[in-house]
């Protein structure tokens, strides 16, 4: 089952329906009944000020279809036709000359009629008129920027792009509200899916497509655990279709004038395509769609030019689906979930669309190659399982949705299945993050209570699961506790791997922090550099563990009173945390809280304000606001605050 808002609209293109009478008769029920069988999400109010709010709390990237009485219409109208979530307008009343005088300034204005059932047959007809050229629809993507000197990519787009492609990496292993239409629909598909129908399946105007499309671009959890089979079996489908020769493909799309920027601004870097990719070998056909395409404000006219190589070493698959589709005289080339394309340049015709010249490229193309080819062996222990999901939720900072997953895991295993200790352990990980030691040391004990029953006492996950007791115990004060569960941690890990080794280096690391906390700071720093020094040897300069260990130097520095050592390692830490995570992670959080401490040190106010407020903006999208580093960051931005009075 969905929870909460967030889940409540899978479909692209919403429906919203302002009028006074609008559940008051027979007449506009029947109306919503054959709205929702042409665009399945509605919305209706019978007040301008709600709507409004509604029209408001949508994302900016949404696509909102409005009709509008003649009476409401001129209060609403004006007030959020700049709005980008509002994508076409539909006005409907007696007195369509008097309307046509107000509304000839508003662009966005589709038409103005006096028969409903003319209005449903308009906004039907142009729907369906938008489907099939998929040229309206979202164009959600990540950008890498390979240069370290560009601090906007790197800090706001490289983490993403990574966890994003770990993501799709992990869908690829192995209830909704529809109108009467779409039931029928689904109940086909219960009865008559099969793994060699699915492009069939996605290609059919349904909700398949919409909300599976959907799903992948805002990670819903839900969906995307309920679509994951058919998300596997259109990939081996790609597979095994795959083509053979090089081609030259065109995708026609519709592109909000900021998306257009960030890739005017991309120029030479890679983009990761967030949902499967439909294009045709047919350029005119294409420019025909996009000419025919209903251009409204704050949209942009865009046409893509894909250079295809089957040839090259580890690309995503692409197939001509011509035989393979729901509509087999659609000369259509559907490109795998988590593309990769290289933007080559960007040119203009004479109609005002951007031409953008990019190549398909291979996933070993990648500057993040190495860190990303490490990260999918660490988070899914070498093979991609059922927890993967949920850990590279975690990674990016979606604490919410991984909590909810292993939650949903755990329900559904049997008692006695492989991987409930690891679930658990997972959950412990997710509840420590968040800041609940108390649930999240619960979880880890669970986990450990199983794994003694199970595994031999020197098994390294025994250890893994000792090592996670500790690191809670040390922050709640035990740390007589944390110390004795680190070392037991320590010698199972180096009699399993040897003392050259990441998992060693972990241990040492937070044996650090005990001795720091009792005054060994020579002990403390010890430990660090023979962490560090393992780290370098096996981990990429790029790779989370390596900024925890220059984080965790600039602490040990500061309690040093070396305030510039410490700041020269923290930003260290900060620079490959804004590379390889997502820009709203809470550690890069941490890192930038810590910085503040020293530049109020220094007398620097200003810097200091700057960091704590950019480490709470990162907080209040992550955070519970009873979490410890959120009242924290919060008590030193009133202490600052109050010095630069």
């Amino acid at each position: 089952m969905m929870e909460g808002k967030e889940h409540k609209n899978l479909e692209t293109f919403s429906l919203v329906w302002l009028d006074p009478g609008v559940n008051n008769s027979k007449e506009n029920i029947n109306v919503q009944q054959q709205f929702r069988a042409c665009i399945s999400h509605l919305e209706t109010f019978d007040k301008v000020d709600k709507c409004e709010r509604f029209i408001r709390s949508e994302p900016i990237n949404s696509r909102i279809i409005l009709v509008a009485s003649e009476r409401l219409s001129p209060d609403l109208i004006p007030r959020i036709h700049q709005l980008s979530q509002v994508f076409s307008i539909y006005i409907y009343g007696v007195d369509k000359r008097k309307i046509n005088t107000w509304t000839n300034t508003y662009s966005k204005v589709k038409a103005v009629l006096t028969d409903v059932n003319v209005l449903v047959s308009q906004i039907c007809s142009d729907h369906v008129r938008r489907s099939p050229t998929k040229s309206e629809d979202l164009f959600e993507f990540n950008i890498f920027n390979a240069s370290t000197s560009d601090e906007r990519s790197t800090t706001v787009l490289n983490g993403q792009f990574l966890h994003s492609q770990l993501l799709i990496d992990c869908l690829l292993q192995k209830e909704y509200k529809l109108d009467t239409k779409e039931s029928a629909i689904l109940r086909e598909f219960q009865a008559n899916y099969s793994p060699d129908q699915s492009i069939w399946w996605y290609t059919r105007e349904s909700f398949l497509y919409r909300q599976l499309n959907k799903a992948l671009r805002t990670q819903n959890i839900d969906a995307l655990f309920a679509f994951r089979f058919f998300i596997r079996d259109i990939h081996e489908q790609l597979e095994h279709h795959r083509c053979s020769s090089p081609i030259h493909i065109y995708r026609g799309q519709l592109m909000s004038t900021v998306e257009l920027e960030r890739l005017k601004n991309s120029a030479g870097q890679l983009i990761s395509m967030n949902s499967f990719l439909s294009t045709t070998n047919d350029r005119l056909s294409a420019l025909e769609f996009l000419y025919s395409s209903a251009k409204s404000d704050g949209l942009e006219r865009v046409l893509f030019e894909i250079d295809a190589d089957p040839q090259l070493a580890d690309v995503k698959p692409f197939v001509n689906i011509t035989s393979l589709s729901y509509f087999p005289s659609e000369s259509e080339v559907l490109l795998m979930l988590g593309s990769i394309l290289r933007l080559v340049g960007i040119d203009h015709d004479d109609h005002g669309v951007s031409i953008i010249r990019s190549t398909l490229c291979s996933n070993s193309d990648q500057d993040l190659q190495r860190v990303f080819e490490y990260m999918k062996v660490e988070y899914g222990d070498q093979e991609i399982n059922a927890q993967s999901f949920g850990i590279v939720l975690g990674q990016m900072g979606n604490l919410d949705g991984a909590g909810k997953y292993f939650r949903r895991l755990l329900k559904e295993m049997p008692p006695n299945h492989v991987d409930i200790a690891g679930c658990y352990h997972n959950l412990g990980d997710i509840l420590d993050k968040k800041g609940d030691y108390e649930s999240s040391l619960e979880s880890y004990q669970k986990s450990l209570e199983i794994m003694l029953q199970t595994r031999q006492p020197n098994d390294p996950e025994i250890g893994t699961s000792l090592n996670s007791i500790a690191a809670v115990h040390a922050k709640t004060g035990n740390y007589i506790q944390a110390e004795e569960s680190f070392k037991k941690a320590f010698e199972i890990w180096k009699q399993a791997y040897g003392e050259d080794n990441p998992k060693v280096a972990m241990c040492l690391s937070n044996l650090a922090g005990i001795y720091q906390v009792n005054e060994k700071n020579i002990e403390a720093l010890d430990c660090l550099q023979k962490a560090l020094s393992i780290r370098q040897h096996h981990l990429p300069a790029d790779h989370p563990d390596m900024a925890d260990t220059q984080n965790n130097i600039g602490i040990l520095y500061w309690s040093l009173d070396k305030a510039d050592a410490a700041l020269e390692h923290y930003n260290l830490s900060l620079k490959i945390k804004q590379k390889c995570l997502p820009a709203n992670h809470p550690d890069i959080a941490m890192t930038l809280s810590n910085m503040s401490l020293i530049y109020e040190q220094k007398g620097e106010f200003n810097q200091a304000l700057l960091h704590l407020q950019s480490a709470a903006n990162i907080d209040r999208q992550t955070l519970n606001p009873s979490h410890p580093h959120m009242r924290q960051v919060e008590r030193l931005m009133q202490r600052v605050s109050s010095k630069l009075k």
